[in-house]
């Protein structure tokens, strides 16, 4: 069963900060900057989203999961969950 998420405006504001960043790199290329310029970005970039991924992983386990279990849907709750965790581990 898909469960809504519990984002709240925190990570709205880092999405919404990252979306710019990506502009940034966007125009960075456009405008010839330097390729180490333009990886750093590249990696403040991954490092932010990575951040927001755990916590969006935090909000499913202390929402999503823990409905599921009280809703006596534990058979798939498990099964989502180890569909997320195979996902997210994948993320380097």
């Amino acid at each position: 069963m898909e469960r809504k998420n519990h984002i709240d405006e925190n990570v709205v504001k880092r999405l919404s900060r990252i979306e710019g960043q990506i502009r940034g790199i966007k125009e960075m290329g456009v405008n010839g900057a330097s390729c180490t310029d333009i990886l750093m970005q590249i990696s403040a970039v991954q490092s932010a989203l990575k951040q927001v991924s755990k916590i969006v992983m935090m909000d499913h386990l202390e929402h999503c999961v823990v409905e599921g279990i009280q809703d006596g849907d534990i058979d798939q709750t498990l099964k989502d969950m180890s569909q997320v965790v195979e996902r997210f581990s994948k993320m380097k």
